[in-house]
């Protein structure tokens, strides 16, 4: 007769089998069967704490634990599963406290340590973290998983020789170690070393083709350098095996606005199918609007720093309560990691300051509960550091997000996007799940540099051949635009493209685009590849070197167009099917200068031509533009009080449905 203990020791041998074999729900069936034979028996519980974390059920999973510990209360791994819980849900104190009581069990538990950095990393307490790591390598130097720990505290901190040391410690460790390969990469490529960054990812990949973090890390890789159709075939791997990773599906989103291949119905239903992921809750006690003299406008963005976007953040800080009437309360919640002077000033021009970078999505969203904001405004997107999940918990009565970024959010829970009639035209509306308010300035207020130089004389007076420039970043230089680059440069006898981006310093980089311009005819003599200059002066004066600037497609330049713009440059667009594919048209249309705007590939061409031929348009361009600009593109405080407009009928809509 086999005895009950015996029988136990069989149920969780097996639950052992079917969990690691993926069968959690047969796995939780032979768990709590041996719970009816054994109801306090603390190993069940613990097991099946373990299945319940793994296929996410939380709090079944933090119960299960918590009787494990009631009946045998020196388990300290069950008291760190805990703690890795708590940090998922962005609970970190909870997560800090369980992580104390394991080390108090077990002071050598060297797992628990990097759960402690870990959640010292997250809320801001890196120089904590690092200290954390050491003393845990103190322990256990041979333990590869902390000194990949300690190389991304390091990373974070711009130590990037220490983190890729660190890096490489844990590889030498464990030399199929795929996450720290994949790690090594991205250090690597901050030090613009891309090739060898290439080869970790490529490594981490033989090793480990399902992880999420290799995979995103190389799709990221060869957007910046252009490859974009290769890049979404990574991204989309990363997302089917991380499927609940915000970061990695929304940049997957932001790499899909720049192929020409996804239609605009494809790319909504992208961005839906990423906000159906997280379905609309509310934050309790949310504040009512009332009909009031003052509105709380709380605007939430990672770029209140050195970014292209600052200089369309700027003139909306700058401009609102000019009249001195005071009507809006303005509230800055920044997610911004590195502070700069422009962090700086932008602080300066906000009523109120709040640095979320280092709280949890609902820590950040009771905050601004507590700050009663009527109106809450997304300033990113999809765009890298977002915080678009916060929006999902609705923590304002009216959530908005800028036209900035090129497509719907996905989110129910925003109820407007803030546009105009050439970026989003009605016929548009379809695509978005949030309703369009048109600003008749337009999308983009640009605040132009002060440090500006004088705009010279076209180049092609003293050269004889007319120079064509594209200053955007190779992310939006996908093969299609190379070809038909290549037309225009074909069309214009003599002439040369002039461009500019960062990894033009890797050699293999630049082979790559004169390998892809010479497929098309186009001899490397006639392009101008230039990797950094030392000042931001000095980027805008190579547009004193261009005639022409060529916008690229199906994203168009924002930041790039607005700085050629004011250098006296003519733009040539073409303004296609996308909202990513208008910013030129928006722009243009405001200058009066439809002439510059193409509707097809063949017109792009044939305007290229046109305006090449044109010498005197170009030199009056030089002449008048920046006085077009100061009106038309530049104006915030036009631009504010239409924004203000908005958001007060905003608030008439909202309490007449309520």
């Amino acid at each position: 007769m086999v005895s009950q203990s015996e029988s136990i020791k069989s149920i969780i041998n097996l639950g052992v089998e079917q969990y690691n074999s993926g069968d959690f729900p047969t796995a939780i069936e032979t768990y709590q069967s041996g719970l009816v034979l054994e109801e306090n028996n603390p190993l069940l519980h613990y097991n099946l704490g373990l299945v319940f974390q793994k296929i996410g059920r939380s709090k079944q999973a933090i119960s299960a634990y918590q009787t494990s510990l009631e009946l045998k209360a020196d388990n300290a791994q069950a008291y760190n599963n805990i703690g890795v819980i708590w940090v998922q849900e962005g609970k970190f104190d909870l997560a800090l406290s369980a992580f104390r009581q394991a080390v108090l069990i077990d002071n050598n538990y060297i797992e628990v340590y990097s759960s402690i950095g870990q959640v010292l990393e997250k809320t801001a307490r890196i120089e904590q973290a690092i200290i954390i790591y050491k003393r845990a390598l103190d322990i256990n130097i041979g333990h590869a998983p902390t000194h990949n720990h300690l190389g991304l505290a390091y990373h974070k901190t711009g130590q990037f020789d220490l983190a890729i040391d660190s890096f490489r410690q844990a590889i030498i460790i464990w030399p199929e170690y795929a996450g720290a390969y994949s790690n090594l990469g991205v250090s690597l490529k901050e030090q613009e070393n891309l090739e060898e960054a290439l080869e970790c990812y490529e490594k981490a990949l033989q090793l480990e083709p399902n992880q999420p973090e290799a995979n995103s890390n190389k799709g990221k890789l060869l957007l910046e350098i252009g490859e974009t159709d290769s890049a979404l075939y990574f991204y989309d791997k990363a997302t089917h095996f991380a499927p609940n990773d915000h970061t990695i599906r929304s940049n997957m989103l932001f790499a899909s606005l720049h192929s020409s291949e996804i239609t605009p119905q494809t790319l909504a239903e992208r961005h839906q199918k990423w906000g159906k992921t997280y379905p609309p809750s509310s934050t309790k006690d949310r504040t009512r609007l009332m009909d009031q003299d003052t509105l709380n406008i709380g605007y939430v963005s990672p770029d209140f720093r050195q970014h292209a976007w600052a200089s369309f953040i700027e003139p909306i800080l700058a401009n609102h309560n000019l009249d001195n009437r005071n009507n809006f309360d303005v509230f800055c919640y920044s997610q911004v990691n590195d502070k700069d002077n422009i962090t700086s000033r932008f602080k300066s021009m906000a009523d109120h300051w709040r640095d979320i970078s280092h709280l949890s999505d609902q820590q950040a969203a009771d905050m601004i509960v507590e700050d009663k904001i009527d109106i809450l405004v997304d300033l990113s997107g999809h765009t890298a550091d977002n915080r678009l999940r916060m929006f999902n918990l609705k923590p304002a009565p009216i959530q908005a997000i800028l036209g900035h970024y090129q497509s719907t959010t996905g989110l129910k829970t925003m109820d407007y996007r803030l546009t105009d009639c050439w970026v989003d035209p009605p016929d548009t509306a379809n695509l978005y799940d949030e309703k369009l308010i048109y600003l008749d300035y337009g999308t983009l207020c640009y605040d132009p540099p002060n440090l500006a130089p004088p705009i010279q004389p076209p180049p092609s007076e003293q050269n004889g051949y007319i120079t064509f420039c594209s200053f955007n970043r190779l992310t939006k230089i996908n093969c299609q635009v190379i070809a038909l680059w290549a037309q225009v440069l074909k069309a214009v006898p003599d002439s040369i493209l002039m461009m500019k981006d960062r990894w033009f310093s890797q050699k293999f980089v630049r082979n790559k685009f004169y390998d892809s311009f010479l497929s098309h005819g186009i001899e490397p003599n006639r392009l101008n590849l230039i990797s950094t200059v030392e000042s931001y002066q000095d980027h805008l004066n190579l547009y004193n070197q261009a005639d022409i600037a060529l916008d690229p497609f199906p994203c168009n330049g924002q930041t790039t167009s607005c700085e050629g713009l004011w250098m006296g440059l003519p733009v040539l667009t073409w303004s296609g099917n996308r909202c990513s594919q208008r910013f030129g048209n928006s722009l243009l249309s405001r200058l009066e200068l439809r002439e510059l705007i193409a509707t097809d590939k063949s017109e792009y061409v044939v305007k290229a031509i046109s305006v090449a031929k044109n010498r005197e348009m170009r030199k009056s361009l030089r002449v008048d533009l920046r006085q077009q600009m100061r009106q038309k593109i530049c104006d915030g405080s036009t631009f504010v009080q239409q924004l203000e407009n908005s958001y007060r009928k905003m608030v008439s809509v909202h309490l007449q449905s309520n």
